[in-house]
């Protein structure tokens, strides 16, 4: 715990919905106080710009770094990171099948040609 008694709390992942949700609990709490947020595609924006509902509650802006001096972390990852992985392994997918097309119309093609 800080000096003060109250818990020092830090998020990362902050610009989802669940983060948040989070924020607006965090903010209230009368034993907590929330060191920062972290965003990297949001670093140095205001929270107020992607949570509106904040505009005049907090001023506070996103930070890309991870600070260690907290006591509690909460991690809010979006779901971006599962939509990047599901394209890339579609991409490798259509590849290898692309790959195997183009190797049996060789072969096809190799027959045709002993023949």
């Amino acid at each position: 715990m800080g000096v003060s008694g109250k818990i020092k709390v830090g998020i990362v992942g902050g610009a989802g919905y669940t983060a948040g949700e989070l924020i607006r609990i965090l903010l209230y709490h009368p034993e907590v106080v929330l060191k920062y947020v972290q965003s990297g595609s949001n670093n140095g924006k205001a929270l107020s710009s992607i949570h509106t509902d904040l505009l005049g509650e907090c001023s506070m802006i996103f930070t890309d770094i991870v600070l260690e001096d907290t006591d509690l972390l909460f991690l809010c990852p979006g779901s971006t990171q599962p939509a990047v992985h599901r394209r890339k392994t579609r991409t490798r997918l259509r590849r290898a099948r692309a790959k195997r097309a183009s190797e049996r119309a060789n072969m096809r093609g190799k027959r045709l040609k002993r023949g």
